[in-house]
């Protein structure tokens, strides 16, 4: 009877399915998520320290040898740890972040956006509410750049870090990489690529919050860009490969609603959002 039941036990933990341990990866995407350990993010990682104390929440939780912190990292904490699993989170280039999540199995990506290119590649988790609008930007310093709609942009060249939303939405509307679309690991590159003297590109992708915080760690201010166009306005996923069994998505899932049902996700972003405001123009 004991051998049965092993044996039993023995099974079911090797069925396809139910193994627990998660892998997480995401990139550096401050102030939705990025590692806090890393000398070159100090000054975002202060500063994130300085808003999650203003909003009450919990101090960044280290997940293998890399501390993560953000706004929807805080949401994939509270998810996993309802879920009751087991997991790491590894903060790498979006783009082999995502080529990772794709083909592979118990691997979870986050924070993306669901366009209809990417749909059938993905089994997505919407977290119900939180949103980012992506825009168009020029350095306010180019008065020679007219922008005044997503057609009349295409006579420029465009930064975008490499298979991000921003990417595969230009590339959707026509945009041509090696023409007027450049490709970059992140959006860091993507500022430093307009700075005068250099000017391989004259606008850049992004969102509002997320390039106030690369503008500082480049030592520039928020008015060094301009807005010109809005691109999209997208819900942020969490998102699994094909590779991964429907039930871990469902558990996660279910996880996931539980959290929107009771407040949880709500209360996090108006936190997080409340406290950025006070510093982001």
């Amino acid at each position: 009877m004991k051998i049965a039941l092993v044996l039993c036990m023995t099974l079911v933990l090797t069925v396809p399915g139910f193994a627990q341990d998660i892998i997480v990866v995401t990139e550096q995407w401050p102030p939705y998520n990025f590692s806090g350990n890393e000398e070159t993010h100090a000054g975002a990682s202060e500063a994130l320290h300085g808003f999650m104390a203003l909003a009450g929440l919990a101090a960044p939780r280290p997940s293998g040898s890399v501390e993560v912190q953000g706004v929807v990292t805080e949401i994939v904490h509270e998810t996993l740890s309802r879920a009751g699993l087991d997991y790491t989170i590894e903060v790498m280039p979006w783009s082999r972040a995502y080529t990772t999540a794709m083909h592979s199995e118990n691997v979870m990506i986050y924070s993306i956006f669901k366009l209809p290119s990417r749909e059938p590649l993905f089994q997505w988790i919407p977290l119900h509410g939180p949103a980012v609008a992506m825009y168009l930007f020029k350095p306010a310093h180019r008065t020679d750049i007219q922008v005044h709609d997503l057609e009349s942009a295409k006579q420029y060249v465009v930064g975008v870090t490499r298979d991000t939303s921003t990417h595969h939405f230009l590339v959707e509307k026509g945009f041509v990489e090696g023409d007027n679309l450049v490709p970059l690991a992140s959006e860091e590159q993507n500022i430093q690529m307009t700075l005068p003297g250099v000017e391989r590109t004259d606008l850049l992708t992004g969102d509002r919050l997320s390039l106030a915080h690369w503008l500082s760690q480049s030592g520039l201010n928020m008015d060094y860009l301009e807005e010109v166009t809005f691109l999209f306005q997208e819900e942020f996923y969490f998102a699994f490969g094909q590779e991964t069994s429907p039930e871990v998505v469902e558990k996660i899932r279910s996880a996931v609603e539980e959290l929107a049902a009771d407040g949880t996700i709500e209360r996090i972003m108006s936190e997080y959002y409340e406290s950025l405001s006070s510093g982001i123009r």
